[in-house]
């Protein structure tokens, strides 16, 4: 299947041809359930002038090999392994802590005893002022 997306303003940094983050994941997304996504960017659809030239713009587009990637950048960040001056991390989450044993007899019964249960009280009414 083709999709075709007529891409505004909106799909691109401000002042700039860079697709944003999440028109490059709406993209990937796309392109991973097996659409062929074609991307009609405004700047390129605004220059053409007439249907001709409008119909050889989509006829050509029609014969663009798919890919998963809007920026080639990307492609090469998520696939080729680090530079030898970029230094490769990861950050390990913090363990989650415990909860508390079930040998504890006192449990939630000593939790419910020391703070009142349900919606706060009402505020005092307002009395009338002179």
């Amino acid at each position: 299947p083709i999709a075709i997306e007529v891409v505004g303003p909106s799909h691109f940094y401000a002042n700039s041809t860079r697709y944003t983050a999440y028109t490059k994941l709406k993209h990937r997304l796309l392109t991973r359930m097996g659409y062929k996504v074609l991307h009609v960017p405004y700047f390129d659809w605004r220059r053409l002038r007439g249907a001709r030239e409008r119909e050889d713009y989509m006829r050509a587009k029609l014969q663009e090999e798919p890919t998963e990637w809007l920026d080639p950048e990307d492609e090469k960040y998520y696939n080729e392994p680090p530079d030898e001056n970029e230094e490769e991390f990861s950050v390990k989450p913090e363990p989650a802590p415990t909860p508390p044993s079930q040998g504890n007899s006192r449990g939630l019964a000593s939790l419910r005893g020391s703070a009142p249960v349900g919606p706060p009280p009402p505020p005092p009414p307002m009395g009338r002022s002179a």
